[in-house]
C-alpha cells in the first residue's frame, strides 16, 4: 500500500481532451476491412478506455481533483498505445514472440509527438510509469512520483485484464488450446498463494495455469479501492470458476478472500 505523501501531477482539461482525441485518431488508422483483425484492435481500444475508468475511480478514492485526474487519465490512455502497431506488425499481443509493447509505445508517443506540450517532469513520470506497467513488480527505490503512478496504472490495468479474462476466457497465444475436464494445481502455485506471492509468468503456459497466474496479481495490488473493486466484482470467484473444481482451488479461494478482507480492513483503519 502507498503510504508516502505524493504531490499529484496535473494538466488542464484542454490538454487531456487533446490526448484523448489524439489517441482516438491514432487507433482509427489501424482499422481495416477485416472484421477479425478489427476485433483485436477494438479489444485494445476498449481496454484502454476501461483502464481510464479504473484509474479515475481509484483517483477519486485518493481525493484527486479534476486536473490531477486528467494527468492520471493521460497515463491510462497512453499505457498500451504500442499494442496497435504490435498487432499490425506481428499479429499477436504476446511480447515474448514480438517485442515489449510498453517500449514500443514510447516510440509511438515520440514519433507522434503526442506529449510535446508536456513538461520534462511530466514526460519522465509518464514514460517510466508506462515502462513499469509491463514488468513483474515495481523496482525498489524509485522516485516517489514514478513509484506512485506506476502502481496506480498497474492496479487500473489489472482490474480490466481480470474483466477481459472473465468475459472472454482469452489467452492470446493459447486460443486453440483444448481444455481438459480436470486440473491439478501445481504445488508451486499453492505455495505462492500461501506465501502471498505472484506466480511467475513463465509458469503460465496453459490457460488454467494462466488463470491462476492472473489471480495471483492480487498480491501486487496497491490501493484500497482496487481491493474493493476486486471484491465487489467477485473477480476471485469468477476466475476460479473457469477452472475445473478441486479442493486445492477451494483453498486458494479462501486464502484470497481472507487476504482481501485483511487488506480492506487494515487500509481503512
Amino acid at each position: 500500500m502507498i503510504t508516502k505523501k505524493v504531490n499529484f501531477l496535473q494538466i488542464g482539461n484542454d490538454q487531456c481532451d487533446f490526448i484523448r482525441n489524439s489517441f482516438q485518431k491514432y487507433c482509427e488508422q489501424f482499422l481495416t476491412d477485416d472484421p477479425l483483425y478489427n476485433k483485436y484492435i477494438e479489444l485494445k481500444r476498449l481496454h484502454t478506455f476501461k483502464v481510464c475508468e479504473n484509474i479515475i475511480d481509484i483517483g477519486h478514492s485518493l481525493r484527486m481533483d479534476r486536473e490531477q485526474l486528467n494527468f492520471a487519465e493521460v497515463l491510462a490512455l497512453l499505457h498500451d498505445i504500442g499494442r496497435f502497431e504490435q498487432y499490425q506488425q506481428y499479429r499477436t499481443f504476446d511480447d515474448s514472440i514480438s517485442e515489449n509493447h510498453a517500449a514500443l509505445g514510447l516510440r509511438v508517443i515520440e514519433n507522434e509527438k503526442i506529449l510535446d506540450d508536456f513538461s520534462l517532469e511530466q514526460k519522465e513520470v509518464l514514460y517510466l510509469s508506462i515502462l513499469n506497467h509491463n514488468i513483474r513488480s515495481v523496482p525498489v527505490g524509485l522516485p516517489s512520483k514514478i513509484d506512485f503512478y506506476s502502481r496506480l496504472l498497474r492496479d487500473a490495468d489489472k482490474i480490466d485484464i481480470w474483466r477481459i479474462s472473465i468475459e472472454m476466457n482469452i489467452t492470446y497465444k493459447l486460443q486453440d488450446e483444448i481444455l481438459a475436464d480436470s486440473y491439478i494445481v501445481p504445488p508451486t502455485f499453492i505455495q505462492s498463494f500461501l506465501n502471498k506471492q505472484t506466480i511467475k509468468m513463465d509458469q503460465a503456459a496453459t490457460l488454467y495455469n494462466n488463470t491462476l497466474f492472473k489471480l495471483s496479481w492480487i498480491y501486487d495490488l496497491n490501493f484500497t479501492r482496487s481491493f474493493e473493486i476486486f471484491r465487489k466484482q467477485k473477480f476471485g470467484q469468477k476466475l476460479l470458476g473457469k477452472i475445473p473444481y478441486s479442493a486445492d482451488l477451494e483453498n486458494i479461494g479462501q486464502i484470497i478472500d481472507e487476504y482481501i478482507v485483511e487488506k480492506c480492513v487494515s487500509y481503512s483503519a
